[in-house]
């Protein structure tokens, strides 16, 4: 049986506190890994994943200050990088249930508590390599399925994939072009399954707030953040879509509702609903 050949796999440390990268390289080189790249930045991390081919990012959950769910949420869909099943691991400074629900909801697959102990990083990255979760996508997760109370209502029914595992292909020796084939095959099925799951929920708000409106009753306080999110969703959708006309248009109709929430209209709602409607039609959603 072959044997992975840790010293092949391309990593990044991310975390501000010198002593604590210096200890994390350590621990990584221990363990055979020889293409380490690390840094205290935010942004050169950001850079890093942007420029580089990576297979393994180990970040603080609270690099400089920032919140680095951001970035693991960027490279999960797309939009940070050229492969978006790098494997993650997050430090967290401290495992109270705010940093724990961050790192979860964001896509990593795994946690360590600082300090970190060699041995036990030693046993979940490895784990890794072996037998990495299969990934999930809703309307706003995707990654492994490592979550439990935290999953969303739709989870049950949940889109799920055996990802490409990075850190096993190039442990493996997998070669390069081989395994961008298979990125390339996932992150279709991801793509179409993230347009169903956005334009399904897009669809049940609609529904939603059409039922409240046309039926006199008052719309929900927070309808402006919700026509936010709506906002988001359909940018995501223009960024893999060549329907751009007409997810402008919804969108733009979002942004007016949200601009004037407290006096939203039947006739915008109405228009809401009908757009949705036919959006969640288009990608077959339910």
């Amino acid at each position: 049986m072959v044997q992975p050949n840790l010293g092949l796999v391309r990593a990044i440390v991310a975390e501000a506190n010198p002593s604590v990268r210096q200890g994390v390289r350590n621990a990584l080189y221990g363990m055979g890994f020889r293409e380490i790249v690390d840094t205290g930045s935010i942004t050169k991390a950001q850079d890093l994943c942007a420029q580089s081919a990576v297979d393994l990012l180990i970040i603080n959950s609270d690099l400089e200050n920032n919140d680095s769910s951001l970035l693991v949420r960027e490279l999960r869909r797309m939009k940070l990088g050229k492969d978006p099943f790098v494997v993650v691991i997050s430090l967290l400074p401290i495992a109270d249930e705010l940093h724990v629900r961050k790192a979860v909801d964001c896509g990593v697959d795994d946690l360590l508590l600082l300090p970190v102990i060699p041995q036990q990083m030693s046993l979940r990255l490895y784990s890794q390599v072996k037998a990495r979760k299969p990934f999930m996508v809703t309307h706003d997760y995707i990654g492994p399925d490592r979550r439990k109370s935290s999953r969303p209502p739709e989870g049950a029914n949940a889109f799920h994939l055996n990802a490409p595992n990075p850190l096993a292909a190039r442990a493996m020796g997998v070669p390069q072009e081989r395994y961008m084939q298979l990125v390339e095959q996932a992150a279709g099925a991801i793509r179409e399954q993230r347009g169903r799951s956005l334009t399904g929920f897009i669809k049940r708000e609609g529904t939603h707030f059409y039922a409240l409106a046309r039926d006199g009753q008052p719309l929900p306080d927070d309808l402006a953040y919700r026509m936010f999110r709506l906002e988001t969703m359909l940018d995501e959708l223009l960024d893999h879509s060549g329907n751009a006309a007409e997810l402008i248009q919804f969108s733009q109709l979002c942004g007016r509702i949200k601009g004037a929430a407290s006096s939203a209209s039947l006739a915008e709602i109405e228009q809401l609903y009908t757009q949705a409607q036919a959006l969640a039609a288009r990608y077959g959603s339910t």
